[in-house]
This record gives structure tokens, C-alpha cells and sequence, in this order.
């Protein structure tokens, strides 16, 4: 990959990891008003199961969107790493070449579109 294209992929990278990092402050937050209002004795009202239930799985829905954007940041980190080592946007299965239309809407890619669809297969 030309050294122009792997500049253009860096910044893209870390747009991206500050993005993500950003949008993880915010779900973690949530989460944690979440946790001090269904904990907090300040309500008068009883409160119902299903109020319970709907808490609960909607801070578990949290909790997955903040493990997958972690390891979104892994994939990331992984991807800058390449960069700094001239590996990037190389196939971890095949060796190809990953494809620049590719990488350009996924920058951290690690597959080849045609080894991603054979993973998924």
C-alpha cells in the first residue's frame, strides 16, 4: 500500500477510535445513572416487576454495546499497529490485498470481503 493511502487510513483510524471512545463514555454513563436510579430509595411508588425487568434488560443491552465497541477499539488498535509495522490491509486468512472500498467503510478489517463471507458462511 502506497504511503499516501496508509496516512489516509491512519486518520481514518483514529477518527474512528475517538468516535468509539466517545460514544463508550457515553453508554457508560448511562449505564451508570441507570444503576443509582433503580438503587436509589427515593420513590414513594412501588415499583413493578416488569419496570424491574425493563431496567434490567435494557442495561444489558448497554452492557453489550459497550463489549462490542471495545473490541471494535482491539480490532482498531490492532489496525494502527499494522500501519507502524507496513502490514495493513492485508488478509489475516488469505494474504490478499483487503479491498480499498473495504477499508474504507471498515478500516479495521481484518478479512478480505470474500474470507469475511466464508467465516460467516
Amino acid at each position: 500500500m502506497e504511503p499516501k493511502d496508509l496516512e489516509y487510513f491512519e486518520k481514518l483510524l483514529f477518527k474512528e477510535r475517538e468516535h468509539i471512545q466517545m460514544e463508550l463514555q457515553d453508554t457508560e454513563e448511562k449505564i451508570r445513572v441507570s444503576q443509582q436510579e433503580s438503587s436509589s430509595d427515593l420513590s414513594l411508588y412501588p415499583t413493578h416487576e416488569a419496570d424491574i425487568a425493563t431496567d434490567a434488560e435494557s442495561r444489558e443491552g448497554s452492557v453489550f454495546i459497550v463489549e462490542n465497541k471495545a473490541a471494535i477499539l482491539g480490532k482498531i488498535d490492532r489496525a494502527l499497529k499494522k500501519i507502524s509495522n507496513n502490514e495493513y490491509g492485508i488478509c489475516e486468512n488469505c494474504g490478499k490485498e483487503i479491498e480499498r472500498e473495504r477499508l474504507k467503510c471498515i478500516p479495521y478489517a481484518e478479512l478480505c470481503v470474500k474470507c469475511e463471507e466464508e467465516r460467516e458462511g
